[in-house]
């Protein structure tokens, strides 16, 4: 059983970065039918939402319209937090 970590790298990667299930399979090591039975249940997900009239899903082509404000909205890595806090602040840095 793969984690949810997985389950959304394994989705963003379909979603956000077009990639085939082949790609993403050979990527992760993840066996190619799981990740086409992830990405199934998700694009089945989609269409029930889309047949709702959920106003929240984009009927566009882009695969990922929907879930871009999502990511990047305030989405920052702690990462680059540390590093805009030394340039802020070079006093306090280690």
């Amino acid at each position: 059983m793969i984690t949810m970590n997985t389950m959304q790298q394994i989705l963003m990667m379909y979603i956000h970065e077009g990639r085939s299930r082949r790609e993403i399979a050979r990527l992760t090591g993840i066996h190619r039918e799981t990740v086409g039975k992830y990405v199934r249940q998700y694009e089945e997900r989609r269409r029930q939402l889309l047949a709702e009239g959920n106003e929240s899903v984009d009927s566009g082509t882009d695969r990922c319209s929907y879930y871009r404000p999502k990511i990047y909205s305030g989405h920052t890595s702690q990462t680059e937090t540390d590093r805009r806090n030394r340039k802020e602040n070079p006093s306090t840095s280690r």
